[in-house]
């Protein structure tokens, strides 16, 4: 079952809540820069870290996969998804759990990612500001 925006969003805001109590100086600015976008704010009347940006701010990573592949040596183009980068590692270990979670796809069905590059949902190349 594939996460939608919104319970994906409250997933990261978990990860970064439970940062937060870890790590009492980790304050929404910091999680802003984590996650590569302000899409954090610190709620007063809630006294709570709350998304305060759409997901379409976010940047996310291309991992390629095929269902027909569980590990080893690949020579085709597998399909294409586009994780939110803020779920690694703060809500998943893994970038693979991330996909695996965002997705519904089973992680050994992982292909490749690069970490190195960033894309909006859509796909178009992220490019920083």
């Amino acid at each position: 079952m594939r996460l939608d925006a919104s319970e994906w969003a409250e997933k990261l805001v978990e990860g970064y809540q439970a940062a937060l109590e870890d790590d009492g100086g980790f304050i929404a600015s910091e999680m802003n820069s984590n996650a590569g976008a302000d899409i954090f704010e610190y709620d007063d009347e809630e006294d709570e870290i709350v998304i305060a940006e759409g997901v379409e701010k976010l940047p996310h990573i291309r991992v390629e996969y095929d269902l027909e592949y569980f590990g080893g040596d690949y020579n085709k183009i597998g399909k294409f998804e586009f994780v939110p980068e803020a779920l690694y590692p703060f809500v998943f270990n893994t970038v693979e759990e991330a996909f695996e979670a965002y997705t519904g796809i089973d992680r050994q069905h992982v292909i490749h990612y690069s970490s190195d590059e960033r894309f909006f949902p859509d796909g178009t190349e992220w490019i920083e500001a």
